[in-house]
């Protein structure tokens, strides 16, 4: 992936919370270039990891095609 993918990656993990009473997880996932942001939650840790990678990378593919 670019450089950018790798960026927001990097911060995007550092956004990661869990609501420890109710076990959610949350990751705000963000691209700047598209505006575009999303908030990911689920029960599962690394579910809600894969999510928000995938996401990143439909993002990624997408700036590239601009």
């Amino acid at each position: 992936m670019g450089s950018l993918y790798s960026i927001l990656k990097s911060l995007d993990r550092a956004s990661t919370r869990n609501y420890s009473r109710s076990n959610i997880w949350e990751i705000t996932v963000s691209h700047e270039g598209l505006n575009k942001y999303r908030i990911i939650r689920g029960k599962d840790k690394s579910v809600v990891e894969q999510k928000a990678d995938a996401q990143l990378a439909v993002w990624d593919k997408r700036w590239q095609r601009k």
